[in-house]
């Protein structure tokens, strides 16, 4: 019986699943075209593109309605998980109690780190100083930076997060999903569910190392090295992230920006007439992640829109978006040659 009712309980949560964070709605919005997200993701994605990420129908934040009937039966979905949980507990051959959830304590030396920071750490927006002259006034106008996000950030769907739980594989190894590589960009404890159990056990929270992935595709000890760092896998970096590329094995373009802001990076996106915007130094070498279809979305009518508003065509380096998560699956820079793409 209890199977039957985890199945209907497993169905039931996928309808009211997220399709950014792939989680259950939190605040649910709906767009005009009738898709709904949670509130922060499409929030979040707005800033990247106003458009569905779902159908690329256009919107503006106008546009967006909260759901609030959806809203109340997550809650009650929640609710019943929690119950199943507790009788799933009770159904385990030996008798434990799980221990009273209280906050991780942070990982104080990367967020001293990140204080110190200059290029990379999120600033305030202020408004902008008057334009010198007529073309750093069009320069203004034209293009913009998205900049990278604190780990607090409330963009980020790991708020007060510090553990990610995943299924494990051979080999101390896990599967590649956006959940985990956004834990992982960000530096929280990525462990299998053996350290669930040996806590309800103890009564008590138990050392985590154990039970640590040592990585997804293969052993790199990339949750570790994350883990462990002092800077941010993609300070100083820029990208720009073309939003129709067909990579299969590629999660959207909107994950993509995610990651980068949440790596420490910074993005050149297009606002609403089009165009693009930045504010800083626009000589910057700038990572554009495509893939050789691109060509015939329009990429280089980007790129020469770029080039015309002094980014050096010389430094744009074309890039498959897996050079981007490999990198933060190892938590090193993958060599850029070996994943370049060729436009022409």
């Amino acid at each position: 019986m209890n199977s039957k009712i985890n199945q209907v309980f497993t169905d039931l949560q996928k309808e009211v699943r997220c399709q950014i964070c792939l989680d259950t709605f939190k605040s649910p919005f709906s767009l005009p075209c009738n898709h709904i997200f949670c509130s922060e993701c499409i929030f979040a994605a707005s800033r990247v593109s106003q458009k569905c990420p779902l159908c690329k129908e256009p919107f503006s934040n106008r546009d967006l309605q909260p759901v609030s009937h959806l809203k109340k039966l997550v809650r009650h979905i929640n609710q019943f998980e929690k119950i199943l949980i507790n009788e799933n507990i009770m159904e385990k051959p030996f008798e434990y109690k799980l221990p009273p959830i209280t906050k991780k304590p942070e990982n104080n030396e990367r967020k001293k780190t990140k204080k110190k920071s200059t290029q990379s750490s999120p600033k305030k927006r202020k408004d902008p100083e008057p334009a010198k002259n007529l073309k750093s006034q069009i320069i203004r106008e034209k293009f913009q930076i998205k900049k990278p996000q604190k780990k607090e950030n409330k963009n980020s769907r790991f708020i007060n997060v510090t553990h990610l739980v995943m299924p494990k594989r051979n080999n101390n190894l896990t599967s590649r999903t956006s959940k985990y590589l956004k834990a992982l960009i960000q530096g929280i404890w990525i462990v299998n569910f053996d350290w669930i159990k040996k806590c309800g056990k103890k009564g008590k929270f138990i050392k985590e190392k154990e039970f640590e992935f040592e990585g997804d595709e293969e052993n790199t000890g990339g949750p570790k090295k994350s883990r462990e760092s002092k800077k941010m896998l993609f300070e100083n970096l820029f990208f720009y992230v073309h939003e129709q590329y067909q990579a299969d094995d590629s999660p959207p373009s909107e994950t993509l920006s995610d990651l980068i802001l949440n790596g420490g990076g910074n993005i050149v996106f297009q606002n609403e007439k089009n165009k693009f915007t930045v504010k800083d130094d626009i000589s910057k070498s700038l990572l554009v992640l495509c893939d050789s279809n691109c060509y015939q979305f329009g990429i280089q009518k980007v790129l020469f829109s770029l080039q015309e508003n002094n980014f050096d065509l010389n430094n744009f380096k074309t890039i498959n978006p897996k050079w981007l998560l490999d990198s933060i699956s190892k938590f090193k820079l993958r060599k850029i040659n070996e994943f370049k793409v060729n436009l022409l």
